[in-house]
């Protein structure tokens, strides 16, 4: 897969992605970089304040700005935002039999992308024959025939190498990983709570 992305970049089909930011969480700030603001549109970033007998954490925009928020009262709001994202049993259910059916389309899919690169394969290989056989009959010279056979080889060792990544074999676990993946769904808010 690597070879390709490569092959894909050095023949201009695909550009380099961009490298993915890294954003410093601290813990009692999770959601700084992550909202912005109401009144200007600005990231808003986090502080805390020394009161008389403790520490306040206070989510705020810049100070030309002036919005700021007590950090427990966010931190609740958001909470109750990402409880109104759990599904009901229904919900899950139907998530899993569109899932499980989309997964078996794509398996289709694959079979048939297969066979498609099996058919390339075989023209290739058939290509090469028949320019041998020209080559025999001195229908063509040896020079025109190095260049097909170049082609060719090239081609195919591109078509295997996509054959070798299509071929995958199917997961024959995937109810109980899409049962895993729902539980966490169903429980967002307990994960988000209990998560460093």
């Amino acid at each position: 897969e690597l070879f390709y992305t490569a092959q894909d970049v050095l023949y201009g089909r695909k550009r380099n992605p961009k490298a993915a930011i890294k954003i410093a969480i601290r813990e009692e700030f999770p959601l700084r970089n992550f909202l912005t603001c109401p009144k200007c549109g600005r990231l808003i970033t986090a502080s805390r304040s020394k009161g008389r007998t403790m520490y306040y954490n206070y989510y705020h925009c810049v100070s030309s700005c002036g919005w700021r928020y007590k950090a427990e009262d966010i931190h609740d709001a958001f909470m109750d935002e990402l409880r109104k994202y759990k599904p009901t049993v229904a919900m899950l259910t139907l998530y899993k039999a569109v899932i499980i059916e989309e997964y078996n389309r794509s398996q289709a899919d694959k079979a048939f992308s297969k066979r498609d690169l099996l058919q390339q394969i075989n023209e290739q290989n058939s290509r090469l024959a028949k320019a041998r056989e020209l080559l025999l009959a001195d229908a063509i010279d040896s020079a025109d025939y190095k260049a097909i056979k170049v082609e060719c080889e090239r081609k195919l060792q591109l078509l295997e190498a996509k054959i070798g990544n299509v071929a995958t074999t199917p997961n024959e676990d995937i109810e109980a990983l899409l049962d895993i993946a729902l539980h966490n769904l169903a429980h967002i808010d307990e994960r988000y709570e209990k998560s460093d």
